[in-house]
């Protein structure tokens, strides 16, 4: 059964990499942290995508707004990014379930997603 995931990331190129390779899945693009507020007015993800290098507010704000909003803080997040070290140890005090380099090989996106579809089967 598809996952409705929500991928946020201000890259375009990314945005139609990742529809590529998470084809079986529902994907809806955010831009930005304000796009993705709009989307979740009406919609609730199975799962997000974030990165955490964008140009008005970064994915740290986009974890944050998702952990303490009590919709959505149960939410699993996983963070593809190309940040630097201490940006990526920011993003693990909001529990990401992974933390992915990009640029991401499909067989990773795959496997972390799976384990999201089997954990929200139980």
């Amino acid at each position: 059964m598809p996952l409705r995931v929500l991928y946020v990331d201000d890259d375009l190129l990314m945005h139609d990499l990742m529809r590529g390779m998470l084809n079986r899945h529902e994907i809806t693009s955010a831009y930005s942290m304000e796009h993705a507020q709009r989307i979740l007015e009406y919609l609730t993800p199975d799962l997000v995508f974030c990165d955490l290098m964008m140009p008005l507010d970064n994915g740290i704000s986009v974890m944050r707004y998702l952990r303490d909003t009590p919709k959505f803080a149960h939410l699993p997040i996983i963070v593809v990014s190309a940040a630097d070290e201490s940006m990526l140890q920011v993003a693990k005090d909001f529990n990401p379930i992974a933390i992915l380099q990009k640029p991401v090989e499909r067989a990773t996106l795959n496997r972390v997603v799976d384990q999201v579809r089997g954990s929200s089967a139980s």
